[in-house]
């Protein structure tokens, strides 16, 4: 897993936020903590929250006094109807204002966005009206189907593949 190699990529219509994705040893600071995600997998296959965001899964944005693994417990109930269990990091994006802009304000100039790898202990009945708009569950083969952009974030997905793959020996 050592062997990732780290890139630079731009998020926003306006690439506005430059990010970096680091393989992790140890936690940032909570309060640069902004946001999290999770690779949420049920019996194998891999639950997206989106498929146009392919493996854009639930996550959210802490609130006050929350740590990242409370906000990505809670955020999947809400906004996902699942329950997880055996969270474990395995990343983070460092981000960084490269501008202010509407697709960025929200975020302070320099933060880390925590991604996790968990199993679903429960997919519950769902709701569209939840903000995750739509769910659905793919074989892992298949998650570059469902991303538009998936080229960008193929060398991160594979590297959590790897996670994955070590966690089941």
């Amino acid at each position: 897993m050592s062997n990732y190699t780290f890139k630079t990529i731009y998020w926003g219509v306006d690439q506005s936020t430059e990010v970096v994705f680091e393989p992790i040893k140890v936690l940032p600071p909570q309060e640069l903590i902004t946001a999290c995600s999770v690779f949420a997998l049920h019996k194998g296959d891999i639950v997206l929250s989106k498929p146009e965001r392919g493996w854009g899964l639930p996550g959210g944005h802490r609130e006050y006094g929350e740590t990242a693994e409370e906000c990505l417990i809670r955020e999947a109930d809400e906004e996902a109807a699942m329950v997880l269990k055996n969270l474990q990091l395995i990343g983070r994006w460092a981000t960084k204002k490269r501008f202010d802009s509407p697709h960025n304000e929200k975020y302070p100039s320099k933060g880390y966005q925590l991604l996790y790898i968990a199993d679903v202990d429960e997919l519950n009945e769902f709701n569209p009206q939840f903000e995750v708009s739509e769910r659905t569950v793919v074989p892992l083969s298949e998650v570059k189907d469902y991303h538009h952009d998936f080229d960008n974030f193929a060398d991160i997905f594979d590297y959590a593949c790897r996670v994955i793959n070590t966690q089941e020996d």
